[in-house]
């Protein structure tokens, strides 16, 4: 609805401006052919003073500037875009929402298209992450299973979610990551892990079988995975059915950390529907990417619903500027790690079926 209004208002304002350049016109028309020529030419010396060129030119400026700004001011008012993370910050805390944390824009040093997660085990990037696991912690409750949402889609909720499982699995702790968007494909290709084909067919089975839907992920020591089956296109039943109900029953008494994945808010309810099975939800923000009016529409729903723990909010995607010394060597690791590959494919199906077994 607030999309809605916003272009209703942008078109009102294009459709006043084209209004008025259609009336323009029309009366420079009618100016034009109403004039004639009554009178012979004649040459005569003007007293009227001539005009200072440059001056006019500085005036014609800074009118230009002054109607230009006012323009873009009214466009952002009306888009309403966070772009800066001091904006961000300032809107949570415009709200009275906690800040856990503040997460950088990650590079990836690679090939394009590369997803930005953490892999490297000594990437300068794991500290913020590592910082926001911290103060999870310090929380007065004890965290232990907790969901990582958004109030739109592309606001780093899936890069935290991935990024804040490996810190956790980096310090030590028996850490699952547990994707819960069932209305996406499974993401799990990032932690070089393969979904399970067979999972899209049957969801009900896949998740009544922990040991066959729960993987171990290669390159991160503690860190296991539970891939999602989707897109599934009855997500909210498979939510709410008793296979997947006792699935995260089981997987907090056995494991030490628990993170989901969930899907935003702006999309469905499927967020609400897990948060009983969690200790709260932390609700992600992205500079450039999230609308000041979504974030306070998903902080007033978190808060105004019952039995909801809303934990916090994180900022994503921040851009924050690493010491270069420290950039450096994250390069050098990163490429020793690229040349540390497997010898064949028979080798890594060999390390999958172990970590599977286990």
């Amino acid at each position: 609805a607030r999309l809605e209004q916003q272009v209703t208002l942008k078109k009102a304002l294009f459709d006043k401006m084209q209004d008025k350049l259609v009336d323009s016109k029309a009366a420079e028309a009618e100016t034009v052919s109403s004039l004639e020529l009554t009178n012979g030419a004649s040459i005569g010396t003007s007293t009227k003073p001539s005009k200072n060129v440059p001056v006019t030119l500085a005036a014609g400026l800074v009118l230009g500037l002054l109607v230009g700004g006012g323009l873009v001011f009214l466009l952002d008012m009306l888009e309403g875009t966070i772009y800066t993370l001091e904006d961000a910050q300032q809107a949570f805390k415009q709200r009275e929402v906690p800040l856990l944390g503040v997460l950088p824009l990650i590079e990836t040093l690679n090939q394009e298209g590369e997803a930005p997660i953490l892999l490297e085990q000594n990437s300068p990037y794991l500290d913020f992450y590592e910082r926001f696991r911290s103060n999870l912690r310090r929380l007065e409750e004890e965290v232990k299973v907790v969901m990582v949402t958004s109030a739109s889609p592309q606001e780093g909720k899936t890069v935290s979610a991935y990024n804040l499982a490996i810190a956790s699995a980096r310090a030590g702790k028996r850490t699952l990551l547990i994707e819960m968007d069932l209305r996406s494909p499974s993401r799990v290709q990032m932690l070089r892990v393969s979904p399970d084909p067979d999972s899209l067919v049957e969801p009900l089975l896949y998740y009544g079988e922990p040991g066959d839907c729960i993987r171990l992920v290669p390159d991160v020591q503690n860190l296991y995975v539970l891939p999602s089956p989707g897109p599934q296109r009855y997500a909210a039943a498979i939510i709410e059915s008793s296979e997947l109900k006792r699935l995260l029953e089981d997987v907090r008494s056995r494991f030490d950390f628990v993170v989901l994945d969930a899907p935003a808010l702006s999309t469905s309810n499927d967020t609400l529907l897990l948060e009983p099975f969690t200790d709260g939800i932390v609700l992600s923000a992205r500079p450039g990417f999230t609308k000041s009016s979504m974030l306070g529409e998903a902080v007033q729903q978190l808060n105004e619903a019952e039995d909801v723990q809303f934990l916090g909010g994180i900022v994503s995607g921040a851009e924050i500027n690493l010491p270069k010394e420290i950039y450096a060597d994250e390069n050098e690791d990163a490429l020793l790690a690229e040349s540390e590959t497997l010898e064949d494919e028979e080798d890594y199906e060999e390390v999958m079926a172990g970590g599977r077994n286990t």
